[in-house]
């Protein structure tokens, strides 16, 4: 279960202008080059191409959820604020302002959104609070694209004044975790921060519908603009923004629009509160767009046995998936059935809450799972989670072989499925992950953990994770060798391979494939998954066999009883009762299956140019700069080849402290600092 909608117990011409400018205007133009450059970085992201206007978003996209939702943000409001996100700052909005100010997109209301984005800190609502108390809206939402931990700090300015304020708050779930240093899906924040100032919440169930995250996020403006109060679009954070998919039926900018525009003419009443407004919201919805969206939505059997209650956009998602393949089993699609009562109440205590009330809470067994922010959702984890409640499920239903796409069918346009990236910037220096999912029909894109296809760029990344976890038995593992050979294959990369890792190899018994260059990568993928390809690669393919360029591993028996290569016997001696305690007190820590996503961009890497060509042009040379500094940029700097700030200070006394027989040297020394810049 996850809600489309939780509670607590006339359009107006807005101005789409930008502010005025005229003061400072270089500086303004300097920083709208910086966040324009930045927000090419973030939407470049797209495998599939960026998107350079919101009309563009209609019928079949590949795009990531985070799109769709900016989309039809763009496509009704007139004024949308923003704030800086955990990962990168414009993770959330970046193709609103390259829409609204780099390429200057009309929107349904033939006016170009302003667009604004604001820090997060302390009063962080502050500047849209001043804004509704000089212009005013006529009625109408003012849009807000924001991170979860933005809600906090905007929480005590909220909850002093809440009527008269149709604000429409898109939250992602996106935060940072600090125990595990990885970037997280935090629900918590956000839905303790609309239990306590009563605001209802929006929260897509099926992040694979275009048309849900066109629909909800309508419909939260449309809330806001019936009660006259914030109402949050609440979604989910990483998974959204980096998880690339096709989309199919969006609706157009325009028929966003039009779709509003008949929710407003047919609001002929005011709701008395919030639960009667999410009421009439979801009824005018389904009347005007043929919709079937309710508050709850119970799927599944009749008479369930057991039923499943789930809430976050992309673990409602997964589950569904995992629970469509079994047999018997329910899925309940929305959540929080009670209304908001307790800041600090669970989901457990709010089920068994209603089920009291409603006299079948001695008939029924309650008990949750509980989890850490970085949980990742996978089909073996949901499989393993879903196990302890049924203890006959049938591992097979879930992780059975899936058909393979005929190859006569694989086009631009239905292969890929989808790709989901993460960059994990501390194992290894750096390591990214890429996971890419083909099917005949459209399906979901989540965390592969039983790939046909493992492509490992680096052997150094064996030390770091569990490939071999995420590879579903008889898969095929490419390994990439980008060091010369100098003895043979076997001697300089078999042999060097760490021996956890050949152990579990046997165990999944097969064979593997590696050493491989840059330009073998692909032909090495699509021989792997494809073998029967035909066509232009054939022939390439027969050229790479004559040259080897391939060169296939087989898995021997004996790998499975590999051992460590014992110390000098010197040396075991003496650290013998060391190794002995060390063993006994602590386990090797098993590696992970997944990295850990903690940043949207890879690290930063310097290119090693080498060193810049000099050209001496003699005294005239340097006699015309120093007299035209301004037209060949001559600046006075102190060693402007280091990364660091220097000044130059005067000794404005110095004395000995000891004397000059004594062998410490001890001096007291002063420096006049007042001429210059530097502030101590």
């Amino acid at each position: 279960m996850a809600p489309h909608a939780v509670s607590n117990g006339a359009t107006g011409a807005l101005n789409g202008a930008a502010p005025d400018t005229s003061s400072d205007t270089a500086s303004q133009d300097v920083n709208f080059a910086r966040d324009s450059s930045e927000s090419l970085k973030a939407v470049n992201l797209n495998p599939f191409g960026a998107s350079t206007g919101p009309q563009s978003l209609q019928g079949t996209y590949y795009t990531c959820p985070n799109t769709v939702i900016n989309q039809t943000i763009y496509s009704v409001s007139s004024k949308i604020f923003s704030y800086e996100t955990p990962g990168a700052e414009n993770s959330l909005d970046a193709h609103l302002q390259l829409w609204s100010q780099h390429h200057q997109r009309e929107n349904s209301f033939g006016v170009v959104p302003f667009f604004h984005r604001l820090q997060v800190r302390s009063g962080a609502s502050n500047a849209i609070l001043g804004y509704f108390s000089k212009n005013g809206t006529f009625g109408q939402p003012l849009a807000t694209v924001l991170g979860s931990n933005a809600l906090s700090y905007m929480h005590p300015t909220l909850a002093g004044k809440s009527a008269n304020l149709p604000l429409s708050l898109n939250v992602s779930a996106i935060d940072f975790d600090s125990s595990s240093g990885s970037l997280v899906s935090n629900y918590i924040t956000p839905l303790n921060v609309a239990r306590s100032l009563g605001y209802s919440v929006v929260t897509p169930v099926n992040s694979k519908d275009g048309l849900e995250l066109q629909f909800l996020t309508l419909l939260n403006h449309y809330l806001a603009f019936l009660t006259g109060s914030p109402s949050l679009n609440l979604f989910d954070g990483p998974e959204f923004s980096k998880t690339y998919t096709k989309f199919s039926n969006l609706l157009s900018v325009e028929k966003l629009g039009q779709l509003y525009q008949d929710l407003l003419s047919n609001t002929n009443e005011t709701p008395s509160g919030v639960d009667q407004a999410i009421d009439f919201a979801f009824n005018n919805l389904n009347k005007l767009a043929g919709t079937n969206y309710k508050q709850f939505e119970y799927i599944g059997h009749s008479n369930p046995e057991t039923v499943f209650v789930v809430y976050g956009s992309n673990e409602s998602t997964q589950v569904s998936d995992v629970i469509s393949k079994i047999t018997g089993s329910t899925k309940v699609k929305l959540i929080m059935t009670l209304p908001f009562t307790n800041a600090s109440s669970s989901l457990k205590a709010d089920i068994t809450a209603a089920l009291f009330l409603g006299g079948v809470y001695h008939n029924l067994t309650i008990d949750e799972f509980t989890y850490p922010l970085n949980f990742v959702w996978s089909p073996v984890t949901i499989t393993k989670v879903l196990s302890e409640f049924l203890p006959n499920l049938d591992p097979a239903l879930v992780l059975g072989a899936q058909t393979l796409q005929p190859i006569s069918n694989v086009t631009a346009n239905t292969s890929p499925e989808g790709r989901s990236n993460k960059y994990d910037n501390v194992n290894g220096g750096g390591s990214f992950h890429s996971q890419i999912v083909s099917a005949t029909t459209q399906a979901d894109v989540t965390n592969v953990d039983s790939a046909d296809v493992v492509l490992v760029e680096d052997a150094s990344l064996l030390n770091y994770f569990d490939i071999l976890a995420t590879a579903k038995p008889g898969a095929t593992i490419l390994l990439v060798n980008n060091k010369p050979i100098k003895d043979s294959f076997e001697n300089d990369v078999v042999a060097k391979l760490p021996i956890d890792f050949k152990q579990e190899l046997d165990k999944l018994n097969d064979a593997t494939k590696g050493f491989s260059d840059d330009f073998l990568v692909q032909l090495g993928f699509w021989r792997a998954s494809l073998p029967e390809l035909g066509g232009f690669i054939i022939k390439f393919i027969a050229t790479v066999d004559e040259l080897k360029g391939l060169k296939p591993v087989n898995v021997l028996p004996e790998w499975v009883d590999l051992e460590d290569t014992p110390v000098e016997e010197k040396e075991a001696e003496e650290k013998k009762e060391e190794s002995k305690e060390e063993a006994e007190a602590e386990e090797s820590e098993p590696l992970p299956f997944f990295p850990t996503e903690t940043s949207f961009f890879p690290n930063p890497r310097n290119d090693n140019a080498g060193v810049e060509e000099t050209i001496h042009g003699g005294y005239r040379d340097l006699a015309t700069k120093l007299v035209f500094p301004e037209a060949y940029g001559v600046k006075k700097e102190l060693r402007p080849d280091l990364p660091v700030k220097n000044f130059v200070v005067k000794v404005q006394e110095n004395k000995r402290l000891t004397p000059s027989e004594y062998s410490r040297n001890i001096f007291h020394i002063e420096f006049d600092t007042t001429w210059n810049w530097l502030d101590l």
